[in-house]
């Protein structure tokens, strides 16, 4: 696979988007919170697997079926423009401990503030129901999104922070 260049107009718009979901959320510390960053939106919703599994009576294959990933997916219901992401809480070692779950709600974040779902007009971005450019190009700019916010410097540029005094860790 090649790798997909993201235009500098288009990166730049992009970190805007990372440092205003920072400011959003207040999260002024590291490291960032993801899960808060999206709770702090009243049309995001995040879901476990296991509350889902629970909720619809599902095993964990059928959860992974259901979302066709092991990471998380983010669903989009443009009636009400409201989504739901759901991540991986299941598999411990892989995911919890790793603490690739973050990686993956941040990326699904990113599809979420840079309009995918409604710029591609799909409940859910999938490789088989996008053309294979639009596809990678979305990965590309969600992946980026995800790397800035979970990066410190995005932290340290959207609240300003130039001292260790003026940085909280957590």
């Amino acid at each position: 696979m090649t790798k997909i260049m993201i235009e500098r107009a288009r990166r730049n718009e992009i970190k805007n988007v990372v440092i205003n979901a920072l400011v959003h959320a207040n999260v002024p510390y590291l490291p960032v919170d993801v899960k808060k960053i999206c709770k702090s939106y009243e049309f995001i919703r995040l879901i476990p697997f296991s509350v889902q599994m629970k909720h619809r009576g599902m095993s964990y294959e059928e959860i992974l079926a259901q979302c066709q990933t092991k990471d998380a997916c983010a669903d989009y219901y443009a009636l009400k423009d409201k989504y739901i992401i759901y991540y991986n809480d299941i598999d411990k070692v892989a995911f919890i401990n790793s603490n690739r779950y973050r990686w993956s709600i941040a990326h699904e974040l990113g599809h979420i503030l840079l309009n995918h779902h409604k710029i591609s007009d799909k409940m859910r971005i999938f490789r088989f129901n996008l053309s294979n450019e639009e596809y990678n190009h979305f990965e590309a700019e969600a992946d980026y999104f995800a790397q800035l916010l979970l990066v410190p410097h995005a932290a340290l540029l959207g609240f300003k922070i130039s001292t260790s005094n003026q940085l909280q860790i957590m």
